[in-house]
């Protein structure tokens, strides 16, 4: 599963999922502080940096698999 908060503020997934915040607070932060990339380190809470096509992309299917390139299988 993937959690998607795109087009969502820190504080505004803080107040509107409280303990999503928490969670994801505490895994994905202090590993985005220390990234190259200031995009990653500015928006920790965010999964990546938006694809502009993919999620509309996404919005016509029912459902999908994702599978990233350096996955086993």
């Amino acid at each position: 599963m993937v959690i998607e908060l795109y087009g969502l503020h820190a504080a505004e997934v803080r107040d509107r999922f409280p303990t999503l915040y928490r969670w994801v607070h505490e895994r994905a932060e202090p590993e985005r502080e220390q990234h190259d990339r200031a995009t990653y380190r500015d928006n920790w809470w965010l999964s990546g940096e938006h694809r502009q096509d993919f999620l509309p992309a996404l919005a016509r299917l029912p459902r999908f698999i994702a599978i990233i390139e350096t996955a086993k299988r």
